[in-house]
């Protein structure tokens, strides 16, 4: 099997998604015996929780990261459930999620980490889409300025309407041009490239290369109740080899989060082992990006 010539195995980065029933050490240890050196924070307990962490807190995690050789790339806050929601019509709820993305900001200048991942906001099924989009527009532009003066770059990706105004590409694309922000940017997820109804030359072509700064990495299945599971590379309905072919087309060169869930939870450090092993047959064996 011949690997993707300009996609390279130090651009896989495991996620911690999937240790939600283990502690911080326990993950940090798994990631270093993994042979991980970039990884994927979500900052959640048991982990690490924005709402109860210090600045104090913060530097330990940093210690903890630099004494196992990581550097955290991507600072991913709880998104989409509750009590998260930027777009929300009660006003507590905006500011409350407010205020996490800026400590998760905040967090990432700590870490020396360069990007966060922060959802725009959803608006209930029966809700106005219009009011939602205002909202998200309003606060991700207040966000990006804070980002900028940190030297952070906020992320963003489409998914379904339960989570996110941004159900489409072409509204990724639309919020981007909006906010018009050095800081604010796109990514991808290539579950949720199947959810939304896009593909991924489509969807290079509507955003442009420069503005994928990530990428969701996994496999995934369509369960009976429409709903979609991320799986490890190989067992799932997603064709990853063509997805992988099309990104190295374009010489993509940032870092694919290695994005798998609580199917995992009982042993998720075979899980990631899989999903290395898998990337390591088919990317470049380089040491940088």
């Amino acid at each position: 099997m011949l690997p993707f010539e300009k996609l390279s195995i130090s651009q896989v980065a495991p996620a911690n998604f999937a240790y939600g029933k283990y502690s911080l050490d326990y993950t940090l240890n798994s990631f270093e015996r993994l042979g991980a050196r970039a990884i994927e924070f979500y900052t959640a307990y048991p982990h690490f929780n924005l709402e109860d962490s210090s600045l104090a807190d913060i530097k330990i995690v940093k210690k903890k990261l630099d004494s196992h050789g990581l550097k955290v790339i991507n600072v991913c806050p709880e998104n989409c459930t509750y009590p998260m929601n930027l777009a929300s019509k009660n006003m507590a709820t905006r500011k409350r999620t407010f205020d996490i993305y800026v400590k998760a900001i905040q967090t990432a200048s700590e870490w020396e980490c360069p990007h966060c991942l922060f959802f725009p906001g959803w608006a209930t099924f029966d809700g106005s889409q219009e009011e939602a989009w205002k909202y998200g527009t309003d606060a991700m532009s207040r966000l990006a300025d804070i980002a900028e003066v940190n030297g952070i770059t906020i992320m963003m990706e489409s998914a379904s309407s339960a989570s996110t105004v941004l159900t489409s590409i072409q509204k990724m694309k639309k919020m981007i041009d909006e906010v018009n922000s050095p800081a604010l940017t796109g990514m991808l997820d290539l579950v949720c490239l199947s959810i939304t109804g896009d593909n991924i030359r489509d969807s290079i072509n509507i955003l442009g290369i420069d503005n994928i700064k990530h990428v969701h990495f996994s496999d995934g299945a369509l369960l009976p109740d429409g709903s979609w599971e991320r799986l490890v590379p190989g067992t799932g309905i997603l064709p990853l080899e063509d997805i992988l072919g099309v990104l190295s087309d374009y010489e993509y060169s940032y870092y694919f989060g290695c994005e798998l869930f609580t199917r995992y939870k009982k042993d998720p450090e075979s899980a990631m082992k899989v999903t290395l092993n898998w990337c390591k047959e088919r990317f470049v064996n380089k040491t940088e990006n």
